[in-house]
């Protein structure tokens, strides 16, 4: 173990993660924590204990980006980062989260060249970016990956890169360096922090709901499909049953898309449905293809999830999934469209 390590955090769920890392993995060493300030993050909730944990909290701003190519692109050979830079010196370890934007594989280059050791840290359902990408049949995008991989391909240079189910990529180059997940939510330490973000919430006075829906914004900001196609997928998925929906962050209240279910409760807090769902613990969830409905499942194996995805390339994770963890129920009669790839 290193004498310092950073932790790289992109949003409240990954802080409430690294606040019970650093506290029950990292030892004794000097921890200090970079906040993304983007996307409208907020921390506050978090902020007073990770001063108390972390010797270090520095807050990088940064603009709204969709990580296109271009910016990628001058991300990576043009931009200096030197509120990174001073965070990394020699002999310095460094968590991540993620491996996609250009400052963190920034972070990861600097850590490596400085002799540091990376921890990647994923419960995403995106990981299949990572390590199971289709090939390229574009040509200037083979070239792009061949000639600027630093800007378009994934680092692999870290020392562990932790999976909820690792054995999903059991055929990648890279599965020696796997490892699972560790159980987080097993901890007292999140436990205690989880209780203190749902405080006064009225979580438990909440109605029993055997059935909770885990919403994302497939007819809003994805613009996978209209509203009414979304609205009939709803209804075949749900119907009229008693439901708890939990919608996504980027679904906008004026949406207003499931007015088409008649005994939903629609529950817009401003928690991560991932906390939600720990005090609720449902014995039943739906959702396309939530990371939240994955993180229930693994940590409720008495609970049965059901996910109907609507890209073949979900689909495809979920199934490789699904031979591992017994409580998921996959459906594909509501395939929609291929998720498209991209040089990042």
């Amino acid at each position: 173990m290193s004498e310092r390590v950073v932790f790289y955090v992109n949003g409240l769920p990954r802080l409430l993660t690294s606040l019970v890392l650093a506290r029950e993995h990292y030892g004794e060493c000097e921890k200090h924590v970079i906040l993304l300030r983007q996307y409208g993050y907020r921390y506050e909730p978090l902020l007073d204990e990770a001063r108390e944990v972390f010797d270090g909290v520095h807050d990088l701003h940064m603009g709204l980006k969709r990580y296109s190519h271009s910016d990628q692109f001058l991300s990576t050979y043009l931009r200096p980062f030197f509120t990174l830079r001073r965070q990394i010196s020699p002999g310095t370890d460094l968590v991540l989260f993620g491996l996609r934007s250009p400052a963190q594989k920034f972070l990861v280059r600097r850590t490596r060249a400085f002799g540091g050791r990376v921890h990647v840290y994923a419960e995403s359902l995106a990981t299949d970016r990572y390590f199971a990408r289709e090939s390229d049949t574009q040509t200037w995008r083979r070239i792009a990956r061949r000639f600027m991989h630093r800007a378009f391909e994934y680092q692999h240079d870290y020392e562990r890169f932790f999976l909820p189910c690792k054995e999903i990529y059991s055929d990648s180059p890279h599965f020696s360096k796997l490892a699972e997940y560790p159980a987080i939510s097993n901890s007292p330490a999140f436990a205690r922090y989880v209780a203190q973000l749902t405080e006064g919430f009225g979580l438990e006075g909440l109605p029993p709901f055997e059935c909770v829906f885990l919403g994302q914004p497939l007819s809003g900001m994805d613009k996978v499909l209209t509203v009414p196609e979304e609205q009939d997928l709803l209804r075949s998925i749900l119907g009229d049953r008693q439901v708890l929906v939990l919608p996504h962050p980027n679904e906008r209240p004026d949406e207003d898309k499931y007015t088409c279910l008649p005994r939903a409760h629609v529950l817009r807090a401003s928690l991560p449905s991932e906390l939600i769902m720990h005090v609720l613990k449902p014995r039943e969830t739906h959702t396309y293809s939530s990371t939240a409905g994955l993180a229930h499942a693994l940590a409720q194996p008495d609970s049965m999830n059901h996910f109907h995805p609507v890209s073949t390339a979900r689909y495809a994770l979920l199934k490789r999934y699904g031979t591992h963890v017994s409580n998921i129920v996959l459906h594909d009669e509501h395939i929609h469209a291929t998720e498209s790839s991209s040089l990042s």
